[in-house]
């Protein structure tokens, strides 16, 4: 090997020379590590989220309540899996409904308590402007 290639400025390599084995173990032992940790804060509970929608949308049937992810709530009429459509019922007064993608469902809309719904039908809903008080403009 020339003498001008061995000079540590030139060579970057002959500068870890003497340091051996050592260097290389704990930067792959620091590198495997971030890829572990990161595997268990990022892949691992994204895999979970994934499992728990897949199974929320197997698990739906009909007269279900469920909500799309653009915030549209409804009660499923029809369910075909094959196509991966959704019908659902939006008004029933008119019966009016929507076809939707079976992936846009977000959830379930949990089924609201009879008592629940009587006692809000018989109070009138009262805006959050209705707390404010009126003060005049003072000219």
């Amino acid at each position: 090997m020339p003498q001008w290639l061995s000079s540590p400025a030139l060579n970057p390599l002959a500068q870890n020379e003497g340091m051996g084995g050592f260097f290389d173990m704990y930067t792959l032992l620091a590198i495997t590590s971030i890829f572990i940790l990161a595997y268990f804060m990022l892949i691992r509970p994204e895999q979970r989220k994934q499992a728990e929608a897949r199974k929320m949308l197997e698990e739906l049937k009909r007269n279900d309540r469920v909500e799309t992810i653009g915030g549209i709530l409804g009660t499923i009429v029809s369910i075909k899996k094959d196509l991966g459509e959704v019908v659902l019922r939006v008004d029933d007064k008119t019966g009016a409904e929507i076809r939707v993608r079976l992936r846009a469902i977000l959830g379930a809309v949990g089924k609201p308590d009879k008592s629940a719904a009587a006692e809000s039908a018989k109070q009138p809903e009262k805006s959050p402007s209705d707390d404010r008080e009126i003060t005049g403009s003072g000219s």
